[in-house]
Formats: structure tokens, C-alpha cells, sequence
């Protein structure tokens, strides 16, 4: 054994360090998983969730661009698509659907989602929001996106906690 192992080994001073680095790592480790991983899972679910709406948002604007002649049938409001995604899990978007989703450029094949899904018409606007409980907690955050039929009046993408 050489001199700095029978150091640590072999001496009162080396047993405590040991245990107080072995806690530092423990304690590390510990940050890591309950502080550090929720908060960059968060930070890529608003980073998904905004950029899923955007696409969303230029699909029904080209949408309703090529539809200027005959309305497009969409509905006044959808139950949250797909209807459960476990917490800080994701999901199939299951068949059949309303036609709303294709329109809005999700998958139709065995795709699966992080996300929840719901879109509203109101008057001459229209509202699609995406929804996670990324940190199990039962508060979800909520991606809104809002639009007009005339054209983007302006795409506010805003993240907020909201239990349901």
C-alpha cells in the first residue's frame, strides 16, 4: 500500500476526510438530481413548448391564407389533446382526432408528445396552448399562442403555472 492510501486508511485525519468528501459527493450528486436536472427539463420544455406553438402559429396562418375562399371548418374549442400525459413523461397522439391538429402540423403517426394540446376560435381569433407538468408537482406550465384571422397580430408565447 502506498504512503497517501495507508494515509487515508491508517489515520483518524485521513478516515474523515474521506467520509466529508465522500458527503460532498453524495450531497453533489443530491443538487444534481433534485435542483439541477428539474430546472434544465424545465428550461427545454419552455424551449419546445414556444417553438411548437410557433410552428403551429405559421401553419394555421398558411392555413387561412390558402383558405380565403372557403372558411376553414375549425372547431370553437378542443378537449386538452391527447387527454393525459403522465408528468415528466410523454405520450401517443392517439387516432381518431379532430381534424384541428392535422391542419396545425401534428404527427398522425405513432408519434408521441411531451404535451398537451388545446385550441380555441373566439371571434376572428384563435388561441393554441401546450401544457406539462414537467416536475411532477400537479402545476402545469401553459405555452399560449395568440392569433388573428387577418393575419399575426402578434405571437405572444407566455409561460405561467396553473393547476387544473
Amino acid at each position: 500500500m502506498n504512503k497517501i492510501a495507508a494515509f487515508f486508511w491508517r489515520t483518524r485525519t485521513g478516515r474523515i476526510l474521506l467520509v466529508v468528501g465522500a458527503a460532498m459527493g453524495v450531497a453533489y450528486g443530491l443538487r444534481v438530481a433534485l435542483v439541477d436536472l428539474p430546472a434544465m427539463r424545465a428550461k427545454e420544455a419552455a424551449r419546445i413548448g414556444a417553438a411548437t406553438l410557433e410552428e403551429m402559429g405559421e401553419r394555421l396562418a398558411d392555413a387561412l391564407d390558402t383558405a380565403e375562399d372557403k372558411p376553414l371548418d375549425l372547431p370553437t374549442l378542443t378537449e386538452w389533446y391527447p387527454a393525459n400525459v403522465p408528468c415528466a413523461a410523454d405520450a401517443p397522439l392517439p387516432m381518431p382526432r379532430e381534424a384541428v391538429w392535422d391542419v396545425l402540423g401534428l404527427p398522425a403517426d405513432d408519434s408521441r408528445t411531451k404535451f398537451q394540446y388545446r385550441f380555441q376560435k373566439n371571434g376572428a381569433g384563435y388561441e393554441i396552448r401546450a401544457r406539462r407538468d414537467s416536475d411532477c408537482d400537479g402545476l402545469y406550465a401553459v405555452w399560449l399562442l395568440s392569433m388573428s384571422s387577418s393575419g399575426v397580430l402578434g405571437r405572444e408565447v407566455t409561460a405561467q403555472n396553473i393547476q387544473e
